[in-house]
């Protein structure tokens, strides 16, 4: 028992906590780590330069690509197809929020782009 703390009845037991605490430092990184083991499932690969750069590039030359901001997604690319299937698989996974086209993210113009990519922005939370 800690130092300073006293029993009423004079017993020296200790409660074991079985659930995680929620607010920890270690929760985001478990959330990633969570994260990241539905994301490669999913078959994108994620960078080594940014680990919070994921991309998916098919035989067609098509790509989707995946960054995440604490707590935002970007996904942008030039298949519509795979981006709506991403979207799926998150919604599933996890609490979602589709906040639809990025105008700005961090400081950088979004929308539609030239050549059929867009950017998607998604909320989730834990």
């Amino acid at each position: 028992m800690s130092h300073g703390l006293k029993s009423i009845d004079g017993n020296q037991k200790v409660c074991k906590l079985n659930r995680p605490l929620y607010g920890l430092k270690q929760s985001p990184r478990a959330w990633f780590k969570r994260f990241t083991k539905v994301i490669l499932n999913s078959d994108y690969q994620q960078s080594l330069a940014d680990h919070t750069l994921f991309t998916k590039v098919k035989s067609n030359n098509q790509r989707t690509i995946l960054l995440v901001y604490v707590d935002d997604i970007i996904l942008t690319g030039n298949d519509e197809g795979e981006i709506r299937k991403l979207k799926e698989i998150l919604n599933r996974e996890f609490e979602t929020k589709d906040l639809g086209q990025a105008p700005v993210f961090l400081g950088n113009g979004g929308g539609q782009i030239k050549g059929g990519s867009c950017d998607q922005s998604t909320k989730v939370h834990n």
